[in-house]
């Protein structure tokens, strides 16, 4: 029992901490950025190097395997939950098990992806008449995928155990030495065999440095077939399967508008709709991606009944989070225009209004997005997978019956009035109930204080007509900057109280005197 209780002190005492959270979180555009950075340097050597053809043939496998990924059923997730849950307890034979077993299941899938590549190269190579090429990249990028199998179960223990900083960098030098020895295959004059043999290289090395941080951030967690146990599977198995509705049902949600917009109106509309649709996707998931960190916070504090301390850290950091979705996603919906006109010529200007619709959607999705991680951290992800089933079935109806009337903007709309009703409503009084808190009060303190902001600069620069100016990409630039700061300023002094400011900038005080200070003799 006492154990128990100095790791309730001790989670509890962590409880509060969401912009500490907020910035770990943060690492993870580490190796986003990265793969950015990367896809657009290699991709044009790849395809001058390998011309359409082969480029394709790259493009295609490397798209075909990522659906190996449904093969691991979630498991990922169910650690997330159950590690920190089962350590908060002062349980490390039952969190050692749960890792035990998810690296015998993914090892089960590493040979099964195996077998698969191995069996399937040749008819896809028929079917898509590519030749030996095709399928020799097919199984080799299966290794790599299976490679890839212990690695994901050892990253989700390490972010389990808060270990984002150091999982973000490995994945994030992973990127760049992948980056670099495809360019430099280019330049040996090399083929598509040898690009494979580079993702293989890359996943060996990146299970390398995901297993070093593995035992320096988590080193109560011991690993044997002998802790490996059917009522673990069984919980990893159900948590992971709720996680991949939830997953499914939300790509629906988030993407089916694309294919509606294919089907009611013409394909030549979908590429005009998937420039808004993309532009508004990427900077949503940016917006969104800080706050996964939350999930085993939250999972550490239910283990140990911490009830006011799962409260505040979800009020609190739905407050931060919502400043950071709804400022980023309002310097979109500002500069939106201006750079789809300045990067694909005037004829795209015509996306503005649906490009408006979905900021709305995305907005509310991102700024809530806490609330989900809250479920899945606390054990609730049935929950959450009814809802987003839900979402995803009203959205779609109401896509096509809005499609039908008003073409992409009822299609648009249809999308952000089923993100609105389920997650902006139905989820969050739900959430509310759970943590015994007003909807209303959870709304006004943590949510209506950055949608106003948005909303009144996003009012401006519509009513004045500054986004209709062409300023070129330096003034879009200053336009951007501008709208940020604005931004930053009201959120300081509308959005935040002065308790939290004097505590940030103390914290900060704190951060500037140990710099200058340095490490101590």
């Amino acid at each position: 029992m006492s154990s128990n209780s100095t790791g309730s002190s001790g989670v509890q005492a962590k409880g509060n901490s969401a912009l500490h959270l907020l910035s770990i979180g943060s690492s993870n555009w580490f190796p986003v950025a990265v793969h950015l950075g990367s896809m657009l340097v290699v991709t044009p050597l790849l395809l001058s190097h390998l011309g359409n053809t082969d480029f394709g043939i790259w493009a295609l496998v490397n798209s075909l395997v990522g659906f190996y990924g449904l093969l691991g059923l979630g498991i990922g997730s169910g650690i997330m939950r159950y590690v920190p849950y089962y350590l908060g307890r002062s349980d490390t034979r039952s969190a050692s098990a749960i890792v035990s077993t998810g690296l015998v299941v993914y090892g089960f899938v590493a040979i099964v992806i195996v077998g698969i590549s191995q069996l399937a190269a040749e008819p896809i190579a028929d079917f898509y008449e590519a030749g030996e090429s095709l399928a020799a990249l097919v199984r080799i990028i299966g290794f790599a995928a299976a490679i890839e199998c212990p690695m994901r179960v050892l990253d989700a223990c390490v972010r389990a155990r808060e270990g984002w900083i150091p999982a973000n960098l490995a994945a994030a030098v992973a990127g760049i030495v992948r980056a670099i020895a495809l360019a430099a295959c280019v330049y040996a004059g090399l083929g598509l065999v040898e690009l494979g043999y580079v993702s293989v290289a890359v996943a060996a090395l990146l299970l390398i440095l995901i297993a070093i941080v593995y035992y320096r951030t988590c080193p109560e967690i011991k690993l044997g077939l002998g802790l490996v146990s059917g009522r673990f599977l069984k919980q990893l198995v159900i948590f992971g399967l709720f996680t991949t509705v939830v997953t499914l049902a939300y790509t629906l949600t988030m993407s089916g508008h694309r294919l509606i917009v294919g089907k009611l109106l013409s394909l030549e509309a979908v590429a005009f709709y998937a420039v808004a649709s993309m532009l508004v996707f990427n900077v949503q998931s940016a917006a969104i991606t800080p706050t996964q960190a939350f999930w085993p916070r939250f999972a550490s504090l239910d283990a140990v009944g911490s009830r006011e301390s799962v409260a505040d850290l979800l009020v609190r950091g739905t407050r931060y989070g919502s400043l950071l979705a709804c400022g980023m996603i309002g310097v979109l919906v500002v500069t939106g225009p201006g750079f789809i006109r300045l990067w694909l010529g005037p004829e795209y200007e015509q996306v503005t209004p649906v490009l408006v619709v979905l900021c709305a959607g995305y907005l509310i999705a991102a700024s809530t997005g806490i609330a989900g991680n809250f479920l899945a951290g606390t054990g609730r992800q049935g929950v959450q997978a009814l809802l987003a089933a839900l979402e995803a079935v009203l959205g779609l109806g109401l896509s096509l019956f809005l499609g039908l009337e008003l073409g992409a903007f009822g299609v648009a709309l249809g999308f952000t009035i089923s993100v609105a009703l389920l997650r902006g409503w139905v989820r969050t009084v739900y959430v509310c109930r759970l943590i015994q808190t007003s909807a209303r009060s959870y709304v006004l303190r943590s949510l209506a204080p950055a949608w106003l902001i948005v909303v009144g600069i996003a009012g401006y620069a519509y009513a004045s007509g500054l986004v209709e100016r062409d300023v070129g990409w330096i003034g879009l630039g200053v336009l951007g900057v501008s709208v940020a700061g604005v931004y930053l300023l009201l959120g300081w002094l509308l959005a935040i109280d002065r308790n939290e400011r004097r505590g940030l900038l103390d914290a900060a005080r704190r951060f500037l005197v140990d710099r200058n200070q340095g490490p101590a003799s």
